[in-house]
């Protein structure tokens, strides 16, 4: 990461700087130094400005979103996710968007479900049920079934389900995310279904 930054830097690219500053914002934000990756997150928000690229921009924001969400700052993780989405609907509405591409509308889906996350945990339920339910339209488009591999997805509306006390679709949701998981063998979302069933069955039995 370190070695990208300084290339970056060397060669006055813009591009290639917000691309190294984003992979290491990822990286402490992963080893728990929250206020780091948050100070590289607006960092990255600066050069995006600076470029008045609204793809760029919008993903300086929702990086800044992601460094909320990890340290549990939920209701500004919703804040920038609420931003980044308002970008990228104005983007859709143009016939030539490049969001109509396969690969960009897999990003979008990313934040849709990274927007769900954030409003379940702040306790928005209503919004985090219409931000999965627009995501797994999204994979519809872009897989050609609802949820496509996105193990996430059914991980999300299982939490929503839970906390509605609906252990009933719970379970069916983490037990289709579990299943969706194993199959892309995505270790992350297989935890994350599999604790979200035992925790729905330990609310069962008390």
């Amino acid at each position: 990461a370190q070695q990208a930054l300084q290339i970056a830097l060397k060669l006055k690219s813009d591009t290639l700087l917000i691309d190294a500053m984003s992979g290491y914002q990822i990286l402490l934000g992963i080893t728990g130094n929250y206020q780091e990756a948050l100070q590289y997150a607006f960092d990255v928000l600066k050069i995006a400005e600076r470029t008045r690229d609204s793809l760029k921009i919008a993903w300086a924001l929702k990086s800044l979103g992601d460094a909320y969400r990890d340290q549990g700052d939920y209701k500004r993780a919703v804040h920038y996710g609420q931003l980044t989405k308002a970008i990228f609907d104005r983007r859709f509405s143009s016939s030539n968007s490049p969001l109509r591409k396969n690969d960009t509308l897999g990003l979008y889906i990313n934040l849709l479900v990274d927007l769900a996350k954030s409003c379940e945990k702040e306790g928005l339920l209503d919004s985090a049920f219409s931000y999965t339910h627009f995501a797994d339209q999204a994979c519809l488009v872009h897989y050609g079934i609802i949820g496509g591999d996105w193990a996430a997805i059914p991980f999300v509306y299982g939490n929503i389900y839970l906390k509605r006390g609906d252990y009933a679709k719970a379970i069916q949701s983490y037990r289709r995310g579990l299943d969706l998981a194993i199959q892309i063998q995505w270790n992350y979302d297989i935890m994350d279904n599999g604790f979200g069933l035992a925790t729905t069955y330990r609310k069962l039995n008390q």
